[in-house]
């Protein structure tokens, strides 16, 4: 049975991978290394560009599977600790720490001047639902 839970929150870590690392490849100039992105001339093809969405890409889908990661050894790690509460605690830390960096990427980045706001809270959300609710419900 552990077995195949492990296989089932793999692939959630992977599907949350995917969808950060698509994320961050079509919206780089949000998401990306804050470098700013040298603009081409009409009609000619900016390989830096595209160099920088996959370099985007790459870095979120890491960070994503190293969460992911983090994510299970700490519901496992929890899960031995307090085996009654464990679930109803990681998911209100999950999704509460979600909401949490949600809020305050909607008032710190304006304030700042960055972009990106809705890339910051889908990416939220999306990392809150997949490791904060999906993983716990999976490995219970």
């Amino acid at each position: 049975m552990l077995v195949e839970n492990l296989v089932a929150t793999v692939s959630i870590v992977l599907a949350v991978a995917v969808v950060s690392s698509l994320l961050a490849y079509y919206r780089p100039d949000t998401l990306g290394d804050g470098a700013p992105s040298d603009e081409s001339g009409p009609g000619e093809e900016d390989a830096g560009s595209d160099a920088r969405a996959v370099r985007a890409a790459l870095w979120w889908a890491a960070a994503a599977l190293a969460m992911g990661a983090l994510a299970t050894i700490a519901y496992l790690w929890l899960d031995g600790m307090l085996p009654e509460r464990s679930l109803q605690v990681f998911v209100a830390f999950g999704l509460g720490s979600s909401a949490a960096l949600s809020v305050a990427a909607a008032v710190v980045r304006p304030r700042l001047r960055l972009a990106g706001v809705p890339e910051c809270v889908t990416l939220n959300l999306v990392w809150g639902v997949g490791y904060g609710l999906a993983i716990p419900l999976i490995l219970q």
